[in-house]
């Protein structure tokens, strides 16, 4: 069947793909000239092509995608020619650099701060690694530090502060292979921990320190934020498909009886729950199902949880951001964070405050955008959007930069 015919360039849409382990989620927004974006079609569709964040089967994640859009473009009634796709697992990597120039002119222009951006950036990457992103941190003009925005600033000596993020090539090869089977381009691949930062975190969140954990289906992305500026990104393959097996080999019930359970009975913590509370677990091929107690069932949960939580916080403190145990805010999101009593978990491990984390900068008319399990689909929206008005900018620049040379030639030539 047709798909819609793409509407003009006056509606201002914009797309977004969440390819998770479980799901993928496409999202289609139209925003106005400040930037509000408003979330008129959602679509999803289950993945059984992908693993811990990665494309194990080409032809079910193109089916994945090609349902989940279609189901989002006959909500929005627009065409999805062009969007923006996460990309997770443990292939991705984030590493803080610094590179630095010297002010011949005695100020910080833009020539400068590109150089100093570059050289930040000049590393040796494997052959089998790709750069997706070069996020600023802050920057330093001779004893001058933790500088924002050092346009015209006087000094003799620019330092720029980076953190980069890489991925495996293979992964990004076969996540854009299955886009252009789709017949859909890819506008930006944007790393999941910042899709679901931007959607998320609030200025206050980033200025004072926290560490979002992101926990899906197959991947648990963790992004740390201080000052202002991201310091650290991981994506850890423990999830909430690790509780899922868990649950389906304890109590010998089937994976998807067993993810039934979890998402409508689990608890992360034995202690919130009622010994009296009964459950019915489904019993292996045609072996009886069996009445349980939910406390047998968070019994398996918590160990499981418990332990990715101490992962995390073992993270935060090898990379030194656990010196002061004010320092950080713990927010949780995705789909996995839904779990009754995962905050009191939470909050237990890092002994510091845990709030659940819904995204708040997109709104939708009718539909549950609030949703813990689409933190990543609407960050992808609201990052890429400031993408898209970032290259806009730069192209706009490098327009009136040529438009100066061109002058500039002519009066020196006729």
């Amino acid at each position: 069947m047709e798909r819609k015919r793409q509407t003009n360039d006056e509606t201002q849409t914009i797309s977004s793909i969440d390819v998770g382990s479980h799901n993928v989620s496409v999202f289609i927004g139209e925003y106005d000239s400040n930037g509000r974006i408003n979330v008129v079609g959602i679509g999803e569709h289950p993945s059984q092509g992908m693993s811990n964040g990665l494309i194990v089967n080409i032809d079910s994640t193109v089916d994945a995608i090609t349902s989940a859009v279609a189901k989002a473009e006959s909500i929005a009634n627009v065409r999805v020619d062009k969007a923006f796709v996460s990309i997770s697992g443990s292939h991705v990597s984030g590493m803080n650099l610094s590179g630095s120039t010297a002010l011949r002119s005695g100020e910080v222009r833009d020539k400068e701060l590109n150089d100093a951006m570059a050289t930040a950036q000049a590393i040796s990457i494997a052959a089998n690694e790709e750069l997706i992103h070069v996020v600023p941190q802050d920057f330093v003009v001779d004893n001058q530090f933790g500088i924002q925005d050092p346009l015209g600033i006087a000094g003799v000596r620019l330092e720029a502060h980076v953190h980069l993020i890489t991925c495996a090539s293979n992964a990004l090869q076969n996540l854009t292979k299955c886009m252009t089977q789709c017949s859909i381009g890819v506008e930006g691949v944007i790393v999941s921990p910042l899709a679901s930062a931007s959607s998320i975190l609030t200025p206050d969140d980033l200025e004072l320190g926290v560490c979002l954990v992101d926990i899906g289906g197959g991947t648990t992305d963790i992004a740390v934020y201080s000052d202002g500026a991201l310091r650290h990104t991981e994506v850890l393959t423990l999830a909430g498909d690790a509780v899922t097996r868990d649950i389906s080999r304890t109590l010998r019930t089937p994976p998807q009886c067993a993810e039934n359970l979890k998402v409508m009975y689990a608890c992360a913590m034995q202690n919130l729950v009622h010994e009296n509370e009964l459950l019915r677990a489904p019993g292996v091929g045609d072996r009886p199902a069996r009445d349980l107690s939910r406390q047998t069932l968070a019994a398996v949960v918590e160990p499981r949880l418990r332990e990715l939580f101490e992962k995390v916080q073992q993270i935060l403190s090898t990379q030194g951001f656990l010196q002061d145990p004010y320092s950080l805010g713990i927010v949780l999101t995705g789909g996995a964070s839904q779990l009754e009593g995962i905050t009191e978990l939470a909050e237990s491990v890092f002994l510091a405050p845990v709030a659940l984390g819904r995204p708040f900068n997109v709104s939708a008319n009718d539909m549950p955008i609030k949703n813990l399990a689409y933190a990543t689909g609407t960050g992808l929206l609201t990052f890429g959007l400031n993408l898209r008005k970032r290259s806009k900018e730069n192209l706009a620049k490098e327009t009136r930069s040529f438009g100066r040379r061109v002058k500039r030639w002519i009066q020196n030539n006729v």
